[in-house]
């Protein structure tokens, strides 16, 4: 909170924060709550008012975040990392898709604060070879990563502005030339 105070209130040229990452964030976070209650584990306060009480930090991050962007007129980007964990549909049979690393409390105020919640990912096929008993289905990836940008039943995804139906090239520029695009067919004025 220091360091991200620091950016706020003191001069400097930078035009980007990168925060990296939210779920280590969120360990700092849970880890301070403990000090405050002196216990051990989050889960030691019982029916979850540690992790109540994680958000609400988290909330305040958020803010100073909010602050950057719009005092210094700073780009945010929060990298985060993901896991498998079953969705419970309430429409169809659980299954499996990578969501935020993070308390459920935390993930969502995270995605509903973003402009832009992409997901990376290596671009993977299957191939399936064999019949009967010895088909053997095999995922196969050249190594190239791409980013998307659209919610998908594997994944979270959105974005604010329509960024096209493709996944987009994982590297920055990719992403910038897709906003710009989209923000001149909006306006119809250059940006």
């Amino acid at each position: 909170m220091k360091q991200v105070s620091t950016l706020l209130h003191e001069e400097h040229d930078y035009k980007t924060l990168v925060f990296d990452t939210t779920d280590w964030a969120e360990k700092l976070i849970q880890q301070k709550v403990c000090q405050n209650h002196s216990v051990k584990s989050i889960e030691a306060l019982g029916f979850g008012k540690g992790y109540t009480e994680a958000a609400e930090l988290y909330r305040s991050l958020l803010a100073m975040f909010d602050d950057i962007g719009s005092k210094r007129k700073m780009n945010i980007v929060l990298l985060s990392h993901v896991s498998i964990r079953t969705f419970n549909d309430p429409e169809r049979e659980p299954y499996d898709r990578w969501e935020l690393n993070l308390h459920k409390k935390v993930s969502a105020m995270i995605k509903e604060w973003v402009d832009f919640n992409l997901f990376a990912n290596y671009e993977v096929t299957t191939r399936t070879s064999g019949q009967g008993f010895k088909e053997i289905t095999r995922g196969v990836s050249y190594g190239k990563r791409k980013l998307f940008h659209k919610y998908a039943a594997s994944f979270d995804a959105k974005s604010r502005v329509d960024l096209g139906n493709l996944p987009l090239e994982l590297e920055w520029s990719a992403f910038m030339t897709a906003l710009k695009e989209s923000l001149k067919s909006k306006t119809g004025v250059k940006k």
